[in-house]
């Protein structure tokens, strides 16, 4: 897969979820188990506004240089790896009801997604 098209994946799945974050945390969170108190509702809020942030920059990279393209893919391959690592442990703690695997499946695919470009694309030998 393009990195442009594995960057537009990104910024709607980042998109679709910060506005569900931002607008309707605690709707957004009660399938997977979780009630929010007000402090988690800010969090949550804040999160998802993250999530915005994350997707317009993944949807503006789409057409930028290639070194770029790469920055964000080390990027997101490691913030999701790290997601997917944290999913799992929510999971598998009882924190996240059964749906939570799906947060483990959406952040390990994307996580594989990145790291496969990049192991498929290696950095160019520079000349020295």
């Amino acid at each position: 897969m393009r990195i442009s098209t594995l960057l537009a994946v990104n910024a709607f799945v980042a998109m679709t979820f910060g506005i569900a974050f931002t607008f309707a945390p605690a709707e957004t969170a009660a399938p997977y188990g979780v009630q929010l108190p007000l402090a988690g509702l800010l969090l949550a809020r804040l999160f998802g506004a993250s999530l915005i942030g994350f997707g317009i920059v993944s949807w503006l990279l789409r057409t930028a240089d290639a070194g770029a393209q790469r920055a964000a893919a080390i990027s997101i391959a490691v913030a999701d790896a790290i997601g997917t690592t944290i999913a799992i442990s929510g999971v598998v703690s009882g924190t996240l009801n059964s749906l939570g695997w799906s947060a483990v499946a959406i952040y390990g695919l994307i996580f594989g997604a990145f790291a496969i470009h990049l192991i498929r694309r290696p950095v160019a030998a520079r000349a020295s």
